[in-house]
Protein backbone atom coordinates (compact mmCIF):
# COMPACT_ATOMS: atom_id res chain seq x y z
CA UNK A 1 0.00 0.00 0.00
CA UNK A 2 1.40 2.84 -0.72
CA UNK A 3 2.12 5.90 1.59
CA UNK A 4 -0.44 7.86 -0.22
CA UNK A 5 -3.48 5.62 0.57
CA UNK A 6 -2.09 4.98 4.39
CA UNK A 7 -2.68 8.95 5.13
CA UNK A 8 -5.73 8.94 3.36
CA UNK A 9 -7.03 6.06 5.31
CA UNK A 10 -5.47 7.83 8.88
CA UNK A 11 -7.19 11.32 7.88
CA UNK A 12 -10.62 9.73 7.12
CA UNK A 13 -10.84 7.40 10.39
CA UNK A 14 -9.45 10.92 12.49
CA UNK A 15 -12.28 12.76 10.65
CA UNK A 16 -14.75 9.91 11.53
CA UNK A 17 -13.95 9.65 15.14
CA UNK A 18 -13.85 13.35 15.24
CA UNK A 19 -17.48 13.40 14.01
CA UNK A 20 -19.11 10.49 16.08
CA UNK A 21 -17.88 12.47 19.23
CA UNK A 22 -19.78 15.55 18.25
CA UNK A 23 -22.72 13.44 16.75
CA UNK A 24 -24.97 15.11 19.93
CA UNK A 25 -24.32 18.94 18.02
CA UNK A 26 -25.57 17.47 14.64
CA UNK A 27 -28.79 16.24 15.58
CA UNK A 28 -31.10 18.64 15.55
CA UNK A 29 -34.57 18.73 17.34
CA UNK A 30 -36.40 21.69 15.52
CA UNK A 31 -38.89 21.76 12.77
CA UNK A 32 -42.46 20.36 12.01
CA UNK A 33 -41.31 17.47 10.27
CA UNK A 34 -42.66 14.67 12.65
CA UNK A 35 -40.77 11.61 10.67
CA UNK A 36 -37.24 14.11 10.66
CA UNK A 37 -38.02 14.63 14.66
CA UNK A 38 -38.42 10.90 15.17
CA UNK A 39 -35.71 9.76 13.44
CA UNK A 40 -33.82 12.42 15.39
CA UNK A 41 -35.02 10.55 18.83
CA UNK A 42 -34.06 7.28 17.75
CA UNK A 43 -30.41 8.48 16.94
CA UNK A 44 -30.39 10.34 20.21
CA UNK A 45 -31.37 6.92 21.84
CA UNK A 46 -29.37 4.82 20.06
CA UNK A 47 -26.37 6.62 20.29
CA UNK A 48 -26.74 7.78 24.20
CA UNK A 49 -26.50 11.31 23.38
CA UNK A 50 -27.57 12.72 27.33
CA UNK A 51 -27.38 16.38 26.32
CA UNK A 52 -30.32 16.26 24.40
CA UNK A 53 -32.83 15.68 27.32
CA UNK A 54 -34.13 19.40 27.20
CA UNK A 55 -34.94 19.55 23.46
CA UNK A 56 -36.58 15.84 24.55
CA UNK A 57 -38.52 17.38 27.42
CA UNK A 58 -39.98 20.61 25.29
CA UNK A 59 -40.95 17.85 22.53
CA UNK A 60 -42.96 16.07 25.12
CA UNK A 61 -44.40 19.33 26.43
CA UNK A 62 -45.27 20.99 22.86
CA UNK A 63 -48.94 19.98 23.03
CA UNK A 64 -49.01 21.32 18.93
CA UNK A 65 -46.95 18.21 18.44
CA UNK A 66 -47.94 14.62 17.34
CA UNK A 67 -48.74 12.84 19.72
CA UNK A 68 -46.42 9.43 19.03
CA UNK A 69 -43.97 12.01 18.70
CA UNK A 70 -44.35 13.02 21.93
CA UNK A 71 -44.56 9.91 23.74
CA UNK A 72 -41.30 8.95 21.39
CA UNK A 73 -39.66 11.77 23.45
CA UNK A 74 -41.01 10.79 26.59
CA UNK A 75 -39.62 6.97 26.57
CA UNK A 76 -36.18 8.84 25.19
CA UNK A 77 -36.15 10.90 28.49
CA UNK A 78 -36.39 7.68 30.28
CA UNK A 79 -33.73 5.68 28.04
CA UNK A 80 -31.35 8.90 28.82
CA UNK A 81 -32.67 11.00 31.42
CA UNK A 82 -32.43 11.79 35.44
CA UNK A 83 -33.89 12.99 38.33
CA UNK A 84 -34.28 16.50 37.19
CA UNK A 85 -35.73 15.75 34.00
CA UNK A 86 -38.30 13.83 36.02
CA UNK A 87 -39.13 16.50 38.19
CA UNK A 88 -40.13 18.50 34.36
CA UNK A 89 -42.21 15.33 33.84
CA UNK A 90 -43.99 15.42 36.46
CA UNK A 91 -45.34 18.98 35.69
CA UNK A 92 -46.55 16.84 32.92
CA UNK A 93 -49.10 14.95 34.72
CA UNK A 94 -50.74 18.11 35.82
CA UNK A 95 -51.21 19.35 32.64
CA UNK A 96 -51.62 16.41 30.26
CA UNK A 97 -55.34 14.86 29.68
CA UNK A 98 -54.31 12.00 27.13
CA UNK A 99 -54.06 9.13 29.23
CA UNK A 100 -51.61 7.01 26.82
CA UNK A 101 -49.24 9.94 26.87
CA UNK A 102 -50.04 9.82 30.98
CA UNK A 103 -49.21 6.44 30.82
CA UNK A 104 -45.73 7.12 29.19
CA UNK A 105 -44.76 10.07 31.33
CA UNK A 106 -46.21 7.42 34.95
CA UNK A 107 -43.85 4.61 32.62
CA UNK A 108 -40.85 6.98 33.08
CA UNK A 109 -40.84 8.08 36.27
CA UNK A 110 -41.10 4.65 37.50
CA UNK A 111 -37.70 3.82 35.33
CA UNK A 112 -35.84 6.85 36.38
CA UNK A 113 -37.39 6.26 39.90
CA UNK A 114 -38.41 9.35 41.33
CA UNK A 115 -38.79 9.86 44.55
CA UNK A 116 -40.33 12.84 43.97
CA UNK A 117 -43.00 11.33 41.81
CA UNK A 118 -43.98 8.83 44.44
CA UNK A 119 -46.80 11.12 46.17
CA UNK A 120 -47.56 12.39 43.17
CA UNK A 121 -48.71 8.56 42.05
CA UNK A 122 -50.34 7.79 44.87
CA UNK A 123 -52.59 11.09 44.67
CA UNK A 124 -53.59 9.91 41.10
CA UNK A 125 -54.30 6.61 42.26
CA UNK A 126 -56.99 7.84 45.06
CA UNK A 127 -58.14 11.10 43.73
CA UNK A 128 -58.34 9.46 40.11
CA UNK A 129 -60.77 6.21 41.02
CA UNK A 130 -63.82 5.68 39.21
CA UNK A 131 -66.04 5.70 36.23
CA UNK A 132 -64.27 9.16 34.95
CA UNK A 133 -60.95 8.77 36.32
CA UNK A 134 -57.86 6.18 35.52
CA UNK A 135 -57.94 4.34 32.79
CA UNK A 136 -57.31 0.46 33.64
CA UNK A 137 -53.45 0.65 31.84
CA UNK A 138 -53.04 3.37 33.39
CA UNK A 139 -53.88 2.05 36.95
CA UNK A 140 -51.72 -0.69 36.37
CA UNK A 141 -48.25 1.25 35.66
CA UNK A 142 -48.84 3.43 38.43
CA UNK A 143 -49.05 0.70 40.32
CA UNK A 144 -45.67 -0.49 38.35
CA UNK A 145 -44.05 2.75 39.02
CA UNK A 146 -45.10 3.16 42.50
CA UNK A 147 -43.14 -0.71 43.22
CA UNK A 148 -40.04 0.41 41.05
CA UNK A 149 -39.49 3.47 42.67
CA UNK A 150 -39.44 1.91 46.27
CA UNK A 151 -41.21 4.08 48.10
CA UNK A 152 -42.09 2.89 51.40
CA UNK A 153 -44.81 5.55 51.44
CA UNK A 154 -46.52 3.75 48.72
CA UNK A 155 -47.50 0.53 50.83
CA UNK A 156 -50.54 1.86 52.75
CA UNK A 157 -51.98 3.08 49.28
CA UNK A 158 -50.97 -0.16 47.82
CA UNK A 159 -52.33 -2.22 50.74
CA UNK A 160 -55.65 -0.87 49.81
CA UNK A 161 -55.82 -1.94 46.53
CA UNK A 162 -54.95 -5.70 47.14
CA UNK A 163 -58.21 -6.16 48.32
CA UNK A 164 -60.39 -4.93 45.56
CA UNK A 165 -61.91 -7.08 43.47
CA UNK A 166 -60.16 -6.20 39.95
CA UNK A 167 -57.86 -8.92 39.91
CA UNK A 168 -55.03 -7.44 37.45
CA UNK A 169 -55.08 -4.70 39.95
CA UNK A 170 -54.82 -6.65 42.77
CA UNK A 171 -51.89 -8.61 41.58
CA UNK A 172 -50.28 -5.53 40.37
CA UNK A 173 -50.49 -4.19 43.52
CA UNK A 174 -49.00 -7.61 45.17
CA UNK A 175 -46.07 -7.26 42.88
CA UNK A 176 -45.55 -3.71 43.95
CA UNK A 177 -45.65 -4.18 47.57
CA UNK A 178 -42.99 -7.27 47.15
CA UNK A 179 -41.02 -4.66 45.48
CA UNK A 180 -40.80 -2.29 48.12
CA UNK A 181 -40.24 -4.65 50.21
CA UNK A 182 -37.38 -6.59 48.59
CA UNK A 183 -35.26 -2.82 47.95
CA UNK A 184 -35.59 -1.97 52.06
Amino acid sequence: MSMYRLVLIAAILFFCAACSENDGDVVVLTGNNPMQLKSSINYIVEHEIKGKTPELLAIAKDTTQDKELRILAIKAVGDLGGNDDAKVLLTLLDTESDHETRKAVVEVLGILKSRDAGPVLQHMLLSESGADGLDENLRLTIIWALGNIGDESAVPVLSRLRDVQDEYVNYNACQALKQISNQE
